[in-house]
Formats: C-alpha cells, sequence, structure tokens
C-alpha cells in the first residue's frame, strides 16, 4: 500500500521552514518543548535564531523531518488505505533540500518535498486524476496542524500520485521500490527463492535495482552488491 507524493513548496521565508528540522542543542530543545506545547509563534522565534546562526557561520541543516504523531493515527491511515481510500490524517516524510543547496530555490524561499503514507493504487470509489488535488491537500492540511501558517506561504505544487509514478517512470503501480519491502520479500526471499543472488535464470542477466536486497533507498547498495557478485563469479 505504499506510494510516493512530492509537494513542492516555495515556501515565503527560510524562518519557518527550520520549523521542521530536527536541530541539536538545548535551544533546539526549549523550541521543540514550546511546539509541544502549542506556543507555534515562540518556537518559530526560537528557530529563527538557529537559522540565523547557521547561515552567520556557515553551517548546514539536513533539512529532514517527521510528522507521526501517534501509533493509532498510522494505523488509522493504514486502515483507509486496505478500504481503497487515500489516508486522511497520514505520515510524512519530509525533506527540506534547499537548506542544504539553496541554489535549487529563489532567494528566500525553500522546496520542500514529502513521502506520504498510505495510498492504495486501486482506489475503491475515484480515480486518482480526480483525486490527486484533494490528496495534495491533505497534506497541506496535516502539515498546518503542526504549523499554522503553512496554506499561506505555499506558492507551488506539484503532486505525484501512484498513477503518476507508473505513467511517468514505469513503476508498477506507483511502487518506488520495485516491489514491497515486506517479510516475505526481504534478504534472501527478495526478488523471490532462488534469486538472491543477483544473478537470473537468463545467463549473462544480472539485477542490481530496488527489487534486489536490500531494497529501495538512494544508497547504491544493490548496485554494488551485484557488481561484487559478478566480480567473485567471474563472468555473468
Amino acid at each position: 500500500m505504499k506510494y510516493a507524493l512530492r509537494l513542492l513548496a516555495l515556501l515565503a521565508f527560510a524562518a519557518f521552514a527550520a520549523q521542521l528540522v530536527p536541530a541539536q542543542g538545548k535551544t533546539s530543545k526549549r523550541a521543540e518543548r514550546e511546539i509541544r506545547l502549542g506556543n507555534f509563534a515562540e518556537a518559530e522565534k526560537i528557530y529563527r535564531q538557529l537559522i540565523e546562526h547557521d547561515q552567520a557561520n556557515n553551517n548546514a541543516r539536513l533539512g529532514l523531518s517527521f510528522v507521526l504523531i501517534k501509533q493509532i493515527r498510522l494505523q488509522s491511515a493504514y486502515e483507509e488505505a486496505a478500504r481503497g481510500c487515500f489516508s486522511r490524517r497520514p505520515y510524512l516524510d519530509i525533506v527540506i533540500p534547499s537548506l542544504t543547496d539553496p541554489s535549487i530555490a529563489p532567494p528566500g524561499k525553500h522546496v520542500m518535498s514529502c513521502f506520504v503514507q498510505y495510498a492504495p493504487y486501486h482506489l475503491a470509489e475515484s480515480n486518482w486524476d480526480d483525486q490527486r488535488e484533494a490528496f495534495g491537500d491533505t497534506v497541506v492540511n496535516t502539515i498546518a496542524e503542526y504549523a499554522p501558517n503553512f496554506k499561506s506561504i505555499v506558492r507551488h505544487r506539484q503532486v505525484v500520485t501512484p498513477l503518476d509514478l507508473e505513467r511517468e517512470w514505469g513503476l508498477s503501480e506507483g511502487n518506488i521500490f520495485q516491489g514491497e519491502l515486506s517479510l516475505e520479500q526481504l534478504f534472501f526471499l527478495r526478488p523471490v527463492a532462488g534469486w538472491a543472488n543477483y544473478r537470473t535464470p537468463i545467463d549473462g542477466l544480472v539485477m542490481c535495482g530496488s527489487a534486489t536486497h536490500p531494497g529501495g533507498g538512494i544508497m547504491g547498495a544493490p548496485g554494488r552488491n551485484a557488481a561484487l557478485a559478478v566480480l567473485k563469479g567471474g563472468k555473468a
């Protein structure tokens, strides 16, 4: 039931982006405490100081955050997808890459990317072409629960549904891992039993993508492992 959504938002000012960035030290702990108390304005002020300090000292932050509040919400999000609906209060994996590479956004603005769970490829009562923008609204509304001014500062967004991933990049049912990372398809069972050594029954054909161990993600491990298998065994 996995899918990916890419939300590109050019944010109006850099300080807001820092609200979603995990920082270190006592100052950041104080800001996190203010967020838990619902004092978003005070938290923003604290994070603004952190950003200004980083800029003055040429420091860069990773720009990675998660919005996962309660386990019961994650379970609810999954159950909605199992019924053929996208999650109305989803889990968000958020990255703000312009914090480390300002060149990808206009001055004073930022790019945000969200990986969201969950949504099925097959919608029970509609289709992705009709539900694309409603899906994007759900993500924006979820972020706005924790950053109330978010809606007003989004300048542009692009919503990529599972169907879009299949149409544009050929990913079957929008699965970016080329097969679920579930227990029956991990380790020596990835992609299937008997093919876990990167070789295939077709002479000279070696598999090295996300469908092989250890799976998806931008790490290059499947390719490295496949290359080592070829080098170890001679001609593929």
